[in-house]
């Protein structure tokens, strides 16, 4: 026959439990170890997170906008004063 097959591995995180790639999952499916019953099927409901604020927060969101924005504007910028188109 074949080598014996090995016990995939179920991957468990926050979300539930899922299976990585179709090759784990045909594993999982031959062994038996997929417990249908054990499966819900609901819907996801929005959950409200309190957004908060820091200054490093603010600091790492302003400063690369604020470069991006200078950077976009200090070329033209430089050309009007020099004399350019």
């Amino acid at each position: 026959m074949g080598a014996p097959v090995k016990g995939p591995k179920i991957i468990q995180g926050g979300m539930g439990v899922a299976v990585s790639g179709w090759q784990l999952a045909r594993a999982v499916a031959l062994t038996g170890q997929m417990q249908w019953s054990a499966v819900q099927v609901g819907l996801a409901w929005p959950v409200f997170t309190m957004p908060e604020f820091s200054v490093p927060a603010l600091v790492s969101l302003a400063l690369p906008l604020f470069v991006v924005t200078m950077a976009g504007f200090l070329p033209r910028h430089l050309m009007h004063v020099f004399g350019g188109e």
